[in-house]
C-alpha cells in the first residue's frame, strides 16, 4: 500500500529479469514501465531508457537482446553488451570416419567446453571461439541412444546447454564388398526398435521390428560397416516384407498423407541421409496389402530389391547405410522384416 524505503514505487508488477552477465542488475516490468536495480535489489529507480510510461508485460532474453512486451505500445528490444549465453547443442551423429560428432552453436567464445554422455565426461575442448563448432570424439564401447550434456566455462562461470539425446554407432572397418544374412545384430547392425529374431511366421533369423511396431516413432537399423562404392560391384540387393500402414489414395512418399513407410537410406557423412529409393508401405505389392489387412504373414511375402549406387554416387565414395521405419500416431501393422 505504499512505496518501499528502497525506492520501489507502489505499483503492480508483471515480470522480473536478472541480467545473466551481472546478477546485481535487475529489471522489473511494472504498470508504469521498467524499474531497475543496480545493486541486487538494495535500491530501485524507474529506468530512463527512452520508453514511454507503459505497462510492461514480459521481458525475455533472445540472443544478445532483451525483448520487451508492452500493453498497447508494441514490442521493443534493447541490445545488451557482455551477455554470455549457454552453448546450444545442434546435432549428434557418427561420422563416416567413425568419430562421434557433437555440433554446437556458441554466441560467444568459451575458455573451455566439457561434453558428457550419459553423465560420463566424454572430453574437454579448450579455447573454443564463437560460432559453429564440430566437436569430435573417439567412439565409446557401447552405441545407441545417448543423453548429451555440455557445459561452457567463461571467466570461471558455468553455462549449461539444454541436454539432448542422439543416436551414436560404433563403426566397423569399411569394406568394398559386404554380405550378411542378418543372423548377427551385434556384429553387423546397431539397432533402435529392431532386433534379430525368428518368429512363428518367419522361421529363419531375420532383422525385424516388433510385431506390431510402435506408433509415433522412427525405428532404425544402422549397418555398422561403411561400404566403398566400386564401379564393378556397385549394386545393393536385399529381401524384405513391409507390412506397414498404407497411405491415403494418390498420396506419395514425402507427403503427410502417405502415413507410415519404410526406407533404405545412405549417407556420405553420417549426418545427412538420402533415400536410395522412395519410401514404401504395404501397398507396394498386392500380396503385401492383403497380408496387412488379414494379418497372415509367411516367407512367401519376401520381395527382392536391387539398387544401383552409381545412379547417385561416384566410384570410390564411402557410404553408411540404414533401414528406417517411420510411424505416425494412427494405425500400425505387423511391421518390417
Amino acid at each position: 500500500g505504499a512505496a518501499s524505503d528502497r525506492g520501489f514505487p507502489d505499483v503492480a508488477v508483471n515480470c522480473l529479469f536478472v541480467f545473466p552477465n551481472n546478477t546485481n542488475r535487475i529489471w522489473v516490468g511494472s504498470e508504469i514501465g521498467i524499474i531497475e536495480s543496480l545493486d541486487a535489489g538494495s535500491t530501485w529507480a524507474l529506468l530512463d531508457g527512452g520508453m514511454p510510461p507503459v505497462n510492461i508485460y514480459d521481458l525475455k532474453l533472445v540472443e544478445d537482446q532483451i525483448v520487451i512486451a508492452t500493453y498497447g505500445r508494441g514490442i521493443w528490444s534493447v541490445t545488451v553488451d557482455g551477455i554470455v549465453l549457454p552453448p546450444t547443442i545442434s546435432e549428434g551423429y557418427t561420422s563416416i570416419l567413425g568419430k562421434w560428432v557433437i555440433t554446437t552453436r556458441l554466441s560467444s567464445s568459451f575458455d573451455s567446453l566439457k561434453v558428457y554422455l550419459e553423465g560420463q565426461l566424454l572430453g574437454t575442448e579448450v579455447g573454443v571461439p564463437a560460432g559453429e563448432a564440430n566437436l569430435q570424439f573417439d567412439a565409446q564401447t557401447t552405441d545407441g541412444m545417448k543423453l548429451v550434456k555440455m557445459i561452457g566455462y567463461f571467466n570461471g562461470k558455468e553455462y549449461s546447454a539444454e541436454e539432448k539425446e542422439f543416436y551414436f554407432v560404433g563403426l566397423n572397418e569399411g569394406k568394398e564388398v559386404f554380405e550378411t544374412d542378418f543372423s548377427s545384430s551385434v556384429a553387423d547392425f546397431s539397432t533402435d526398435g529392431f532386433s534379430v529374431i525368428n518368429t512363428t511366421e518367419i522361421d529363419n533369423m531375420a532383422l525385424q521390428t516388433s510385431h506390431p511396431y510402435l506408433n509415433g516413432n522412427d525405428l532404425y537399423a544402422y549397418l555398422k560397416t561403411p561400404i566403398q562404392v566400386n564401379r564393378n560391384s556397385a549394386t545393393i540387393t536385399y529381401e524384405d516384407i513391409a507390412l506397414v500402414e498404407p497411405g491415403q489414395p494418390e498420396s506419395s512418399f514425402g507427403q503427410e498423407e502417405f502415413n507410415d513407410y519404410v526406407v533404405f537410406e545412405a549417407s556420405t557423412d553420417g549426418l545427412n541421409w538420402m533415400a536410395l529409393e522412395p519410401g514404401y508401405d504395404a501397398s507396394l505389392y498386392e500380396d503385401w496389402s492383403m497380408a496387412f489387412e488379414t494379418g497372415t504373414v509367411s516367407e512367401e511375402l519376401y520381395k527382392r530389391h536391387e539398387i544401383k549406387l552409381l545412379d547417385a554416387y561416384s566410384n570410390g565414395q564411402w557410404l553408411m547405410f540404414r533401414f528406417r521405419l517411420n510411424a505416425n500416431e494412427s494405425t500400425n501393422g505387423y511391421g518390417w522384416v
